[in-house]
């Protein structure tokens, strides 16, 4: 995945200096634009987590709509959203910058639509959210009736009622096997939805940054929030950090990033 993500990353940054002469290049441009984004390995752009830390330099943007990216959380995703949006500069030539900014946020939140799946009225990826918030707050109510039969134990021993303290350990012991069940359970089902959820908030992360859209004029941008950044901060605040090997800080830290880039892009504000 490392050797996959660098040549990924210098493919991109070769094609952004490329000249496109025609609708055609242009054409395949947006699909490896689109694959990357779809299937690239992610890996941090930088040693400061998200580049909280770091000043956000700006877009450097040229007449033929191409722009050089900044670095900030996953420089594959940044890189792959330059290049759809040099590509749709050019398909689309001669087009108007609020129409650019508004055909980027179309093509790349279908893409986000393609990840989150569908299922009925409710995505693949809400669906798999649910399940996994739920077996969360069992195993935290197992964890909490573990807690109170422990200390239930420890006072019965305490005041000499060993045979009340035998059932009770008993009982202890099928809560114990509850929550080791529900954490084998989760873990696989977390992994998977932090997996989903990594690569959804790092291409809203690369778009927002990468727009400079007008919200009172892209309303399927302004719907972002709703649609996927606030049911993300919800479950990552709720999930255990670790739970399936996802640090689910680090995913509300970049959720938290794109709700503030997001309203950045609010001109009323």
């Amino acid at each position: 995945d490392e050797q996959r993500g660098f040549v990924l990353r210098q493919l991109s940054k070769v094609l952004l200096t490329l000249s496109i002469s025609d609708p055609a290049q242009a054409q395949g441009i947006l699909h490896v634009g689109t694959a990357i984004l779809l299937r690239a390995p992610l890996e941090w752009a930088s040693a400061s987590v998200f580049g909280l830390e770091r000043e956000m330099n700006p877009i450097l943007e040229h007449d033929d709509g191409s722009a050089d990216c900044p670095c900030f959380g996953f420089e594959v995703l940044h890189l792959a959203t330059c290049l759809v949006r040099k590509a749709i500069a050019r398909i689309h030539h001669p087009i108007k910058r609020p129409n650019l900014e508004m055909k980027l946020s179309e093509t790349i939140l279908t893409i986000v639509q393609v990840l989150q799946g569908s299922q009925g009225g409710q995505t693949d990826f809400e669906a798999l959210g649910s399940q996994v918030e739920n077996i969360v707050l069992e195993l935290r109510q197992d964890t909490e009736n573990q807690a109170k039969l422990l200390a239930y134990h420890g006072k019965l021993s305490s005041v000499g009622k060993y045979i009340e303290a035998c059932k009770i350990q008993a009982k202890l012991a099928e809560v114990e096997n509850d929550v080791r069940e529900r954490e084998e359970l989760a873990a696989p089902l977390a992994h998977r939805f932090g997996q989903r959820m990594t690569r959804l908030l790092g291409i809203a992360e690369a778009l927002l940054v990468v727009s400079r859209s007008d919200l009172n004029e892209d309303f399927q941008l302004a719907l972002l929030p709703e649609d996927l950044l606030r049911p993300c901060l919800a479950r990552a605040d709720m999930i255990p950090e670790g739970l399936g090997g996802i640090y689910w800080g680090q995913l509300r830290a970049l959720t938290v990033r794109c709700i503030a880039l997001h309203a950045t892009l609010n001109k009323e504000v």
